[in-house]
């Protein structure tokens, strides 16, 4: 974790493990069947990217602690990851002036890609 920002609880990081334990993993990678979603994403006509890294920021913290989670559980099959998504006009209206404007999606259109990345998620575990 690296971020100068800080998070909800005010706390900010410089190289920080996203784990306290030594015997933790350094990464983990997504689980999700991105190139699935993002096929799905497109033939909708949603637009959308894969990332190849999460970002040093909490989103990374936050699928760190799941997939670690999940594989201390035994569950390390389940599917995880996160959708990076951007905000809806509300949230990009809220933006302070002083701020740099946010991309935004209407609220409808990321519904409708939640829903969609749902459905692949769903389907790609019926079938393995």
């Amino acid at each position: 974790m690296d971020f100068s920002i800080p998070d909800n609880a005010g706390n900010t990081y410089r190289d920080a493990p996203a784990h306290p334990h030594a015997d933790a993993p350094p990464a983990y990678l997504s689980t999700l069947p991105l190139r699935q979603i993002l096929s799905a994403w497109h033939a909708a006509g949603i637009p959308g990217h894969i990332s190849n890294t999460a970002g040093l920021y909490v989103c990374n913290f936050v699928m760190y602690r799941a997939r670690h989670w999940l594989t201390v559980q035994g569950l390390g099959n389940v599917p995880c990851g996160f959708l990076h998504l951007p905000a809806n006009p509300a949230v990009a209206l809220a933006v302070p002036e002083d701020r740099p404007p946010l991309p935004y999606l209407p609220q409808e259109e990321i519904t409708r890609a939640v829903r969609r990345a749902a459905e692949v998620v769903a389907g790609h575990k019926i079938q393995k």
